[in-house]
């Protein structure tokens, strides 16, 4: 599982780098590739949560109960969405419609959305969702899924993947993230100037 995550950590430098090449000669390689789409999406799809009796059985997101385990596997797939962010973007901005299209990422997001948006679901209505954001595996994760949901929703190619899915977006996706947590509520008395710290970083995130 480690060599799984310096794996993820590896490409998602590599496509950070490969972006600041205006070029776009092998980030192009990459977005064209149908083995890259196959083991990026493979990857998020892999998960140990055979016991989890809290719902989260199809996530992606792992809760196997396994700490170490979970670390990695929620790490690895941060660092993956990361990839898959940054390759949908150069896809859908540099590319033309038709060469968009034709991208493989562009075909496995499709399938993959549905799942993504099912695990944020099922995360967000989780009572231990406030306990669970503290552990930075989970954040980071959550972060990188929103992430691409957010670019993905801005592409007619995925639109009716979010018509479908509106109910669960709006009621369980979003009214829960936006509420505000029990440690947030103290931060607000106890040091106000951390908590707007703190949402600031939101807002950037």
């Amino acid at each position: 599982m480690e060599v799984l995550e310096q794996w993820a950590n590896i490409h998602d430098a590599l496509i950070e780098k490969l972006q600041d090449d205006k070029t776009y000669q092998f980030i192009n390689v990459l977005a064209r590739s149908d083995i890259t789409a196959t083991v990026f999406t493979g990857l998020i799809g892999l998960q140990a949560n055979f016991n989890n009796t809290a719902g989260h059985a199809q996530s992606i997101i792992s809760f196997s109960g396994l700490g170490k385990l979970d670390m990695i596997l929620n790490e690895t797939k941060t660092k993956v969405l990361k990839c898959i962010s940054n390759l949908t973007n150069y896809i859908f901005d540099e590319m033309t419609v038709e060469e968009a299209e034709m991208a493989p990422l562009s075909s496995k997001l499709s399938l993959l959305l549905p799942h993504l948006i099912d695990s944020l679901a099922v995360f967000a209505v989780d009572p231990n969702m406030s306990s669970l954001l503290l552990n930075e595996s989970f954040s980071e994760l959550i972060v990188s899924l929103l992430d691409v949901l957010i670019i993905a929703c801005n592409q007619q190619k995925f639109q009716e993947v979010f018509i479908q899915n509106k109910g669960k977006l709006l009621v369980s996706i979003c009214l829960n993230f936006i509420k505000t947590s029990e440690v947030e509520a103290d931060l607000i008395v106890e040091d106000a100037q951390e908590f707007v710290n703190l949402a600031i970083d939101s807002c950037d995130k």
